[in-house]
């Protein structure tokens, strides 16, 4: 198994293990459609888009999804991540004008998109690669599956503080040896 295979295996077996779902699309032009294909497995849903990906092909979907931030309205939010980190299986987020952050936190549902290339095998080099892409933006964002808590009764509740789902769409992730049980 070659570098790159091992951290995507090592990142999508972390995620699972932290109940993230996620699905390999082919490229930044497929994505329109996987989204699409997410909001009708909930039965169709209000979406909230981060404005850095108002670029990609959406067609007739983007009459009926915001580019902006969450009002919390929204069942859906879109982001995109800087990286994700395979030792942890943790995403990383910058915040900024084209990437709110109350994506990351207001909607039930998370998806986020994560180039192959944008994985990393440590927290440090999460940090490097962040650095050198220039200043840092007032906030980093790390999640690490959906929003959880047992503080009630020691029983385990996803959603508590931020979305009670958070799925990956792998950018490129196609011609890789990715056995999924989770779509």
């Amino acid at each position: 198994m070659n570098p790159a295979q091992a951290t995507v295996t090592a990142f999508l077996a972390r995620w699972e293990a932290v109940a993230g779902s996620w699905q390999c699309v082919e490229s930044r032009g497929r994505v329109p459609e996987a989204v699409e294909a997410y909001c009708a497995s909930l039965g169709g849903a209000t979406v909230a888009v981060a404005p850095a990906l108002a670029d990609l092909p959406w067609g007739e979907a983007a009459t009926a999804y915001r580019f902006g931030g969450s009002s919390g309205a929204e069942r859906v939010g879109v982001s995109e991540a800087d990286s994700a980190i395979a030792e942890t299986g943790t995403l990383v987020l910058r915040s900024g004008a084209d990437h709110p952050v109350t994506l990351n936190f207001l909607p039930e549902h998370h998806v986020v998109l994560l180039e192959v290339a944008r994985l990393v095998p440590t927290p440090e080099a999460a940090w490097e690669r962040m650095l050198a892409a220039g200043p840092l933006p007032r906030a980093v964002n790390w999640i690490t599956g959906p929003s959880r808590t047992a503080d009630v009764e020691q029983t385990l509740q996803l959603g508590a503080h931020g979305p009670r789902a958070v799925h990956v769409l792998l950018i490129g992730g196609n011609g890789l040896d990715t056995e999924k049980a989770d779509a």
